[in-house]
């Protein structure tokens, strides 16, 4: 994790650590958006992009999709007693006309969820139009809508928000909503796309402060630096073959294996960078498919081969036996585990080479969405007793 740790910490060195947030048992209040989640014992971050998708927030939302792997990628190398905590992410727009005014302009387009090309997928689909943004209602709605695990030790529940405007519009005061998040012991964060001076006289500053979060700026139009590196090529040959691993079953397994192409194609198409850091995400723990992928579903401890229906498998599994199918799970798990630890040694070995090529052409400053939430999300994270591995 040093390559995330060095960049991203160096540039926020003069921020504050935040405070733990308080933990407070209360009972849930009625969430309209409910996911199945698979069992899980361990620890769990639990963590809001809340955005503003109004008409001039395009590079918001397109650092957004970008640098989201960055993000994942810091993020996979938490650990809390050994254990590597399931990411659950989602996603809420807010100032959009493309929800219903009496909705507030805003709503959750994604529950939580720990599918990864989902997430991307809800992140392209999203449209920039709108003008009224009212960030003490989309905290508030954030906070009762959707469905936040009981506080405890090893869950880390977590409100990034991130706008241009006052956050002091709309009839519900964010010195109302953002308090009672911190009841449920939820961390907020808020990310102004200005200047300093407008972000706290518009009161992110003070939002972030009640939400025992980090406060931020960011220039959401700048064009951020990529660097070419010997190994991108190599990566994305990686990328490919690596997808040929997966074995879909299920009712949706098919739908879901096509996702995970096309949100390659997709990242690929936004940046060169996108694209390799999507493909780096995909070589980690915390892309796991279980819910569609053989090869995944096979570690889980309930997973049986005879529960499944043949006509839910690709045409070449249909008439295999279960001891045919088993083997050929089995030599595609092998397959991945080389390809993906090929991935990661490329990527020890770019990481190398790009802090030299940063070094030879002088400091470059790459803040952007992602520096401020991993920088955000590593302080916190730690506070709640968190560690982060070396990768």
């Amino acid at each position: 994790m040093k390559r995330a740790a060095a960049l991203v910490l160096t540039a926020f060195v003069g921020l504050a650590a935040s405070a733990q947030p308080l933990k407070v048992a209360l009972e849930p209040k009625p969430n309209k958006h409910v996911i199945t989640r698979p069992a899980h014992d361990g620890p769990v971050i639990q963590l809001v992009i809340c955005l503003d998708t109004s008409g001039s927030m395009e590079g918001l939302i397109n650092q957004a999709r970008t640098r989201l792997w960055n993000v994942i990628s810091t993020l996979d190398t938490a650990r809390m007693k050994g254990q590597r905590p399931r990411l659950e992410v989602a996603i809420m727009q807010y100032g959009s006309t493309h929800q219903s005014s009496a909705e507030g302009y805003m709503g959750v387009v994604l529950p939580f969820t720990s599918d990864l090309d989902r997430i991307s997928e809800v992140l392209y689909s999203l449209q920039i139009s709108g003008s009224a943004e009212y960030c003490g209602m989309a905290i508030d709605r954030a906070t009762r809508e959707l469905d936040w695990l009981p506080t405890g030790e090893g869950v880390m529940k977590v409100i990034m928000i991130a706008g241009n405007e006052e956050f002091t519009q709309g009839d519900v005061s964010f010195r109302t909503s953002v308090p009672t998040a911190v009841e449920y012991g939820i961390t907020v964060n808020t990310v102004h796309c200005g200047d300093d001076g407008a972000g706290r006289n518009g009161g992110w500053l003070e939002a972030a402060n009640l939400g025992r979060g980090e406060y931020n700026i960011i220039d959401q139009n700048k064009k951020l630096h990529y660097i070419r590196c010997p190994q991108d090529e190599r990566i994305n040959e990686l990328n490919v073959q690596l997808n040929g691993t997966y074995l879909y079953y299920g009712a949706a397994g098919r739908e879901s294996r096509d996702r995970q192409v096309v949100q390659d194609e997709l990242n690929y198409a936004a940046t060169e960078e996108a694209g390799v850091q999507r493909a780096v995400t995909k070589a980690q723990g915390a892309y796991n498919n279980s819910h569609w992928d053989l090869v995944d579903a096979s570690k889980e401890a309930d997973f049986e081969y005879e529960m499944l229906e043949p006509e839910s498998l690709p045409a070449e599994l249909q008439k295999l036996s279960t001891e045919e199918l088993k083997e050929r799970v089995e030599q595609e798990r092998e397959k991945r585990t080389q390809i993906q630890g090929e991935i990661l040694a490329l990527v020890q070995e770019r990481d190398t080479w790009r802090a030299a090529e940063l070094k030879r052409l002088g400091e470059l400053s790459e803040d952007g969405l992602d520096t401020a939430l991993v920088a955000a999300l590593m302080s916190q994270a730690e506070n709640a007793g968190f560690t982060f591995e070396d990768e």
